[in-house]
């Protein structure tokens, strides 16, 4: 007990300052303008769904949130063009150290990328009155 006191005082942490992970997370899903693939490779009409949550249709004009997603357990996002699934990974809110994430499409690439949404600049602005829940 008096070596863990005296860890305590020379570290300067008792574990009450540390910031409380939240136990909810969002994604928000940036639009994707729908002016067609010019290379014909996808019909860029998107729908996005979380485990085995609603399928929802990629916005073409302003981001929107998909949440409250639990922040510890491991999540499967599923993309879709039309009626086919084109990509699907797992992640965790752990690996972005942030419980807001944004899920956009980089057209010169055709993928996905999921990043957190403080690094997402414009693309992902999704307001709270925007969240959707899941499932």
């Amino acid at each position: 007990m008096l070596v863990l006191a005296l860890i305590l005082t020379l570290t300067g942490s008792t574990g009450a300052d540390e910031p409380a992970v939240p136990s909810h997370g969002t994604i928000c899903l940036a639009p994707v303008k729908d002016d067609g693939d010019p290379r014909g490779y996808y019909s860029e009409h998107f729908s996005v769904r979380v485990d085995d949550g609603d399928w929802f249709d990629v916005p073409s004009d302003k981001p929107f949130s998909i949440g409250e997603l639990a922040t510890q357990e491991k999540h499967l996002v599923s993309v879709r063009d039309g009626d086919i699934t084109i990509e699907s990974f797992w992640f965790r809110f752990e690996q972005y150290e942030s419980p807001d994430l944004c899920l956009w499409y980089k057209p010169w690439y055709r993928t996905w990328s999921l990043w957190p949404a403080s690094n997402a600049g414009k693309r992902c602005r999704c307001d709270v009155g925007q969240r959707r829940r899941t499932g």
